[in-house]
């Protein structure tokens, strides 16, 4: 591997802003990135399979049932954009504190909860909780390209193992008998151990935090057209799509994130702020991020489903849920030959050829189980593809991202990109669940497999578009990362030499866009 110049990117050796001892440098942010991608995951997928469990103790109704899972999602989308903006602004770790706590609070009371109001207000707080974009700007400050780098790559990897390992865990209590409060137990766990590692943390200095008023209208409109999508797509089953109020839902959203986007372009200290930015690679990134959303989202309902279908129906294989969680195991491994293959090509070649390959590689599994679900092996064989292709793609996309944003954005730059994943989950999850339920065998409640063959077509189609054809098309060559601001105009020259100033391009600087 050849040199390049990197200007003014402090190296991880010297990587250290104010405090002193481990929680000042890049391995304690890296700790603490990794532990928010652990608790997240646990959260989003380990009480799945204990649902049932959950809605029989409290005596919950179907409707009451979605509302308690999707009030965690809604509290997310309400808060995002404010809290991710005034932490850039007032200081991330002043921020993260308060948030956490939410989080340990927010996790006791669902474990408490004896009443479906309980439950809500337990699972909004925790919804309010949001650490990751909090961690990734802790961590810009203080690092170079190479580290953010590999960042990508490890909160790839570890959110990648912990998926089905949480949806497994989720499987095992549910096979033990144990209670549904256990999850919201090891949950506040986790929470404890964010806000013991956000208490740790020295402070973002103030010459690193963005010189901008808070855009409070910005915040409200993309709360509100998000808020809109996803109470539209999480009640569309139980009131019907084309329900009057559905479709009014949706109408709102659409008209209120146009006005957002005008909004957007006409405010000089707009919450979503590209300037001397590379939005080529912030559009790759983000688009990334929003397929592989839609891509697990199908994957983890429906490759379960399938083999928990009884096999006397014709197709299927009468799996209990913590058996049909296993499918989902060769994910492992492929995490770890796509680690291999990404930290590999992404120094050498640039971000465009792994996110091709791991395109392609989600085309051919998606492509596979459409056409070979007849044999349990052939869950299997499709899982590992998926794997390893999914974790290139995530890996790569993170990376994009990461690079994009400055020292000065970076919670916004990705508290946008997790507000954008979550309509788009939430939808194809509705998509994949109308598709299937569109037909039954006759005289049972079970869907026809031609529905599931169907879904596996369309998760096919969005990998197309999201991964393949973004790598051809949209992925630049070169990783560009961006440190602070550029306030001098197109001499940048000046900046040379300061911690943090001015772009790199990666890898290597070989290629041109």
């Amino acid at each position: 591997m050849s040199n390049v110049h990197r200007p003014g990117v402090a190296g991880p050796a010297t990587a250290h802003v104010r405090g002193a001892g481990f929680a000042a440098g890049i391995p304690f942010f890296l700790v603490l990135l990794a532990a928010t991608g652990i608790v997240t995951d646990i959260q989003g997928v380990a009480l799945l399979p204990l649902v049932g469990t959950m809605a029989s103790d409290l005596g919950l109704s179907a409707s009451q049932t979605g509302w308690a899972l999707n009030a965690l999602s809604l509290a997310s989308a309400v808060v995002l954009g404010l809290s991710a903006r005034y932490a850039d602004i007032v200081g991330h770790r002043r921020v993260l504190v308060p948030l956490m706590t939410l989080g340990v609070v927010g996790s006791v009371v669902c474990a408490l909860a004896s009443s479906f109001e309980l439950l809500v207000v337990g699972r909004v707080l925790t919804g309010v909780a949001i650490s990751a974009p909090m961690a990734w700007a802790m961590l810009k400050i203080r690092a170079d390209a190479r580290v953010m780098q590999t960042a990508a790559l490890m909160n790839g990897t570890v959110i990648s193992i912990m998926t089905p390992i949480a949806l497994i865990l989720g499987g095992l209590m549910l096979e033990a008998g144990t209670s549904w409060t256990a999850v919201f137990w090891i949950i506040a766990a986790g929470y404890l151990v964010l806000l013991g590692l956000a208490l740790a943390a020295p402070e973002t200095p103030a010459d690193k935090r963005s010189k901008v008023r808070l855009d409070w209208l910005g915040a409200a409109g993309l709360g509100a057209w998000l808020i809109c999508l996803l109470l539209a797509i999480s009640n569309g089953q139980e009131w019907g799509w084309g329900s009057t109020a559905v479709v009014a839902l949706f109408a709102a959203g659409v008209l209120v994130l146009l006005l957002w986007i005008v909004q957007q372009r006409r405010t000089e200290d707009a919450l979503l702020d590209f300037r001397d930015m590379d939005r080529r690679q912030v559009f790759s990134g983000y688009l990334s991020y929003c397929g592989i959303a839609a891509l697990a989202s199908g994957m983890y309902l429906i490759v379960p489903a399938i083999a928990q279908t009884p096999s006397d129906v014709g197709y299927g294989f009468g799996s209990s849920v913590l058996g049909s969680s296993m499918t989902l195991l060769p994910i492992l491994p492929g995490t770890f030959l796509a680690s291999a293959i990404s930290r590999h090509l992404l120094p050498r070649v640039g971000p465009r050829p792994p996110m091709i390959l791991g395109g392609a590689l989600c085309v051919v599994a998606y492509l596979w189980y459409a056409l070979a679900h007849a044999h349990l092996w052939q869950l299997y064989v499709g899982t590992a593809l998926y794997g390893v292709g999914i974790v290139i793609c995530f890996n790569v996309g993170w990376a994009l991202v990461a690079a994009a944003g400055r020292q000065d954005n970076m919670s916004i730059t990705f508290g946008i990109q997790y507000a954008l994943a979550l309509p788009v989950g939430a939808l194809t999850t509705a998509i994949m669940i109308v598709v299937m339920n569109a037909d039954h065998i006759a005289g049972t409640a079970v869907p026809v497999e031609g529905g599931f063959t169907v879904d596996f077509y369309i998760l096919a189609g969005i990998a197309v578009v999201t991964l393949l054809a973004n790598g051809l098309f949209a992925v630049p060559r070169a990783l560009t990362h961006h440190g602070e601001r550029d306030v001098s105009g197109p001499a940048t020259d000046a900046l040379e030499g300061l911690e943090g100033a001015g772009s790199v391009s990666l890898p290597l600087g070989a290629r041109q866009r």
